[in-house]
C-alpha cells in the first residue's frame, strides 16, 4: 500500500517538474498558411511554432514567436524593422521584441531542477511482519532526477537560443526580388491577423 502511494507521489513530482527537450523550428520548411500582399511585399506567417514548456511559458508571458516568410516583389531593397514593419490589420504597428530578450524570457529555468536534490534524504521503509527494511533511495532519486533534468533543460535552452539568433531578421535587408525566412517575437496576448507597412 505505502509503496504504491510512494510511487504515485514520485511520478507526480517527476511529471510536474521535468525539463523538456526543444523541438527545432525551420521557418523555410513551415507551411505558413496565413498570407497578405501589401505594397508589392508578400508576407506569409504562422503562429504556434513553439512546443512543450516553451509554448506554455510564451503563452503566460504574452509573447508570440511567429515564423515568417517575406518576399520582396518591389523594385527596392527593404530593411525589416526600418522601412518595412509588421502591423495589425487596423494599421497599428506590432510590438516586436529583440529575439535574444525573448529567449531570456522563455528559456527553461534549468537551475530549478537542482531542487530535486532535496529528495536525497528520502528513505523507503518496507515492513514484513516484525522486520523492517530501510532503503536510502534518495541517494539515487535526488541526484539522478536533478542531473537528468538539468542536462535536458540546458541542452534545450542552447538549441532554442541558437535558433532564435540564427533566424533573427530584425534590421535585416530584404533585397528586391528575394525571399527571407525568420522568427519574430511579438509582445501580445492576442492572436491578431498580421499585415505589413512599407514606409
Amino acid at each position: 500500500m505505502y509503496i504504491r502511494i510512494f510511487i504515485v507521489f514520485i511520478s507526480l513530482l517527476i511529471c510536474s517538474s521535468c525539463a523538456t527537450s526543444y523541438t527545432p523550428i525551420y521557418p523555410s520548411e513551415i507551411n505558413h498558411g496565413s498570407s497578405v500582399l501589401k505594397d508589392k511585399v508578400l508576407l506569409e506567417y504562422k503562429y504556434n511554432v513553439l512546443k512543450k514548456n516553451y509554448f506554455k511559458k510564451a503563452y503566460r508571458n504574452g509573447i508570440k514567436i511567429v515564423s515568417v516568410k517575406i518576399t520582396n516583389l518591389s523594385k527596392q531593397d527593404l530593411i525589416f524593422g526600418d522601412n518595412i514593419v509588421l502591423t495589425n490589420t487596423d494599421g497599428t504597428e506590432v510590438e516586436i521584441m529583440d529575439n535574444y530578450l525573448a529567449y531570456k524570457y522563455l528559456r527553461q529555468d534549468a537551475e530549478t531542477n537542482l531542487l530535486f536534490l532535496l529528495l536525497t534524504p528520502l528513505k523507503l521503509f518496507i515492513s514484513s511482519g516484525v522486520n523492517q527494511k530501510v532503503f536510502p533511495i534518495g541517494y539515487v532519486v535526488g541526484p539522478g532526477l536533478s542531473l537528468l533534468n538539468f542536462g535536458v533543460g540546458q541542452n534545450a535552452n542552447i538549441k532554442f537560443k541558437t535558433q532564435m539568433l540564427e533566424h533573427n531578421i530584425n534590421q535585416y535587408t530584404i533585397p528586391k526580388g528575394e525571399t527571407i525566412y525568420g522568427l519574430v517575437a511579438i509582445r501580445s496576448y492576442e492572436w491578431n491577423a498580421l499585415s505589413l507597412k512599407v514606409k
